[in-house]
Formats: C-alpha cells, sequence, structure tokens
C-alpha cells in the first residue's frame, strides 16, 4: 500500500514553522489533506489514477456530494468510496464536442521553433486550435486529435473520461485546525482529480494513437 505521509512536507506547519492545531476529525471549518484514487477501465487495462491534496479547505473546497456526508465528523485514516457512472463525476460526454476542422485550423507554428504535426489519438493543447469553436490562444487545457485525413482533421474537445464508468476512493491523512483567512481560490475536487492526465491513456474509440511518426525515439 501507498505510504501517502511521505508526500506531505510540512503539514502541520504553519508558515512560520509553528505548530498547528490538529483536530481528531473532521468539521466544516477544518483543513484536510486527502489521497485520491480514481479507478476506471479503458478497452485495453484497468487504470489508476492518483492525487494528494494536501491542504483542503471543508467551508470553502467542494467534495462531491455523494462523498461529503462520508468524510465529515471522521477521523485520520477514515476512507470513503463511491462509484458513479459515465457523465455523474464530471460533465458527461458531448457529441457536439467532437467535430471536423481544416487542415490549416491546426496552428502548426504555435511553437516557432518546433513545427508541430497533428497526429491520430494524441493530446494538445486547446491553442492549437484557437480561433476556432471560442477557443483562445492562451487555452492550455488538453484536447484529442481524433483522424486525420485530406484537408480535415477530427477534434475532441470533452474530458476523456466523459463516457467512463468511475470509482473514486479518499482517504483522510491529516486534519488541523483552519485559521483566519481572507480570499483564497476555490478547488472543485471532481476537476481537482479528473483533469490533465486521467483518460488519456486510453485509445480513442479503439484506434491505435499514432505514437510513430516524428521520430519518435530521436535524441538531442
Amino acid at each position: 500500500m501507498i505510504d501517502f505521509t511521505e508526500w506531505l512536507p510540512g503539514v502541520g506547519l504553519d508558515a512560520d514553522g509553528g505548530d498547528i492545531a490538529t483536530l481528531e476529525r473532521t468539521d466544516a471549518h477544518a483543513i484536510c489533506a486527502m489521497a485520491f484514487s480514481l479507478d476506471w477501465r479503458s478497452e485495453h487495462a484497468r487504470h489508476s489514477d492518483q492525487l494528494i491534496a494536501p491542504e483542503l479547505n471543508l467551508w470553502r473546497d467542494i467534495l462531491p456530494y455523494e462523498l461529503e456526508p462520508e468524510l465529515m465528523d471522521r477521523p485520520v485514516d477514515h476512507v470513503a468510496r463511491h462509484s458513479y457512472r459515465p457523465g455523474e463525476l464530471i460533465v458527461p460526454y458531448q457529441p457536439e464536442k467532437c467535430f471536423n476542422l481544416s487542415q490549416r485550423a491546426f496552428h502548426r507554428r504555435l511553437r516557432q521553433d518546433m513545427p508541430i504535426e497533428p497526429r491520430a489519438g494524441r493530446f494538445y493543447p486547446r491553442a492549437f486550435i484557437s480561433g476556432s469553436r471560442g477557443i483562445f490562444p492562451e487555452e492550455m487545457r488538453p484536447f484529442r486529435i481524433c483522424t486525420t485525413g485530406g484537408d480535415m482533421i477530427c477534434c475532441d474537445i470533452n474530458n476523456p473520461l466523459a463516457d467512463k464508468s468511475l470509482d473514486l476512493t479518499v482517504r483522510i491523512l491529516d486534519i488541523w485546525a483552519a485559521r483566519d483567512e481572507r480570499g483564497g481560490c476555490c478547488n472543485d475536487v471532481a476537476e481537482m482529480v479528473t483533469h490533465n492526465g486521467p483518460g488519456m491513456q486510453a485509445r480513442w474509440r479503439g484506434r491505435p494513437t499514432d505514437f510513430w511518426a516524428d521520430q519518435p525515439f530521436a535524441r538531442a
């Protein structure tokens, strides 16, 4: 079993190195360190993606509502689990987010020092198709090239987990009292555990990803 506590340097210390009051159980005003395990299946494998959230604010941050009651008034090492059907934890798959574009719409010279070609199955920052479908040049969220051929490319901007069943497991690693705050950001846990990585391992509709173009084994 993974020892998640090794990943938590500094938990239990304030910015000045002083002690923070630890709590025995969670409450709505506590700060927590939590470990998340997201399990799902592709056509070829079972996948498990891990995430450590070293400082979640239980008053401000958004937990999946099915799990929130299972994480309140609980001690360190408590584990909660929930299984989600496709589209329950995150936005469901939307067919209109899979669309064709002209080859010219892919900005091959976005990186001036390295021209990039669109390859089937691979993920790219959305900036590569900025100007299409309301996408801005600064947008770094990933999208997938589904197929390429002739003058067209097929793009999918759905989350790659949008059509997958998901099992989410949460373990409480540490609990301590919140201090007075002014401002701060709000974290959506469902988004944290499902974006920028999970789901990208799977093929698009069973089709092999083109890993062999562009001299993949070249070394500098």
